[in-house]
């Protein structure tokens, strides 16, 4: 994975820079591509999403300046980084809400403003998924 090659062009620099500044180092190059279509990633097996979270754990031990048989879920809970699965779940869950309440606005205001209801199903086929190798 280039993530692997990012993780170890960061290492490089850990003497170099802040906690602060590798934490948004990491977040912007790294995590990010761990974030890169998640609609896609929704509902897979915990073996094909592995390689994500060994990229997060790299990723939090080297934040944190962890040894590689550190316990990570202690590290994740500190950063509020959340596991591979939940991480998918929750940028899903942000983006529906977006779109979902694109354009209501409430308003503090005016007590007899209007609001759309939206009436709104969505439904998710539970069909395996195959990757294509």
């Amino acid at each position: 994975m280039r993530v692997f090659f990012h993780l170890r062009r960061l290492r490089q620099l850990r003497g170099a820079v802040t906690d602060e500044v590798m934490e948004q180092l990491v977040t912007s190059l790294v995590l990010s591509r761990l974030d890169y279509c998640n609609s896609v990633l929704f509902g897979l097996p915990a073996s094909t999403l592995a390689p994500l979270r060994r990229v997060q754990n790299v990723a939090a031990r080297l934040v944190l300046r962890l040894d590689h048989r550190a316990h990570i879920k202690p590290a994740l809970q500190r950063l509020h980084w959340l596991p591979e699965k939940a991480r998918i779940q929750f940028k899903i869950a942000t983006v529906m809400h977006a779109i979902l309440n694109q354009g209501q606005h409430t308003s503090a205001i005016s007590s007899n403003s209007t609001q759309k209801n939206l009436d709104v199903t969505i439904s998710v086929p539970q069909q395996p998924t195959q990757l294509l190798s």
